[in-house]
């Protein structure tokens, strides 16, 4: 290839178009960690905000606490899949299926252990959110979830490990 213009830069073809050019298990792992990082932007960071700024803590949180429990039914199954696909397109020490191996890791924690914990929480918030004037700031819901006693940390916890679950799969997908 003939070096880049002056001025341009000649980036490397991505691991996307790698994984595209691979087959159809290898579009199939491509398609399914987008999808689930796209559902999870999607769930996390555009609909609960909009949500939350439009019904109010006291209305939101109930409806949240629904979706939540479909959210995680959903993408659990569909990690594992991602994880399976990577190990035996790339098998299990290669970096991409590590990281496919992190995003799983940190939504099973989650949809088992931490979740779970966070909605009996959330169930047991009520009264609270029942007591206190209803709340439409959400830099406060972020940080506190459904309550500012019982469900904070847990929030803030099942938050962190969304997080670490997007960027292993991310990182999947780059990697790949």
């Amino acid at each position: 290839s003939s070096p880049p213009a002056s001025g341009s830069i000649d980036f490397p073809q991505p691991a996307i178009g790698a994984m595209i050019s691979a087959g159809p298990v290898a579009l199939t792992d491509l398609a399914l960690s987008a999808g689930v990082i796209f559902v999870t932007v999607w769930f996390f960071f555009i609909q609960s905000p909009f949500l939350f700024s439009r019904l109010g803590r006291a209305k939101f949180v109930p409806i949240m606490m629904q979706i939540t429990q479909l959210y995680f039914r959903t993408i659990t199954p569909v990690t594992v899949v991602v994880l399976l696909l990577s190990a035996q397109r790339l098998g299990l020490s290669d970096k991409s299926t590590l990281a496919a191996v992190a995003a799983c890791a940190a939504t099973l924690i989650n949809t088992y252990g931490i979740v779970p914990k966070a909605l009996e929480a959330g169930h047991r918030s009520a009264g609270e959110r029942a007591r206190e004037p209803d709340s439409k700031d959400m830099a406060d819901f972020v940080s506190d979830g459904g309550s500012k006693t019982e469900t904070k940390t847990l929030h803030r916890t099942v938050v962190l490990f969304v997080l670490l679950m997007t960027a292993g799969l991310a990182g999947h997908m780059l990697l790949a």
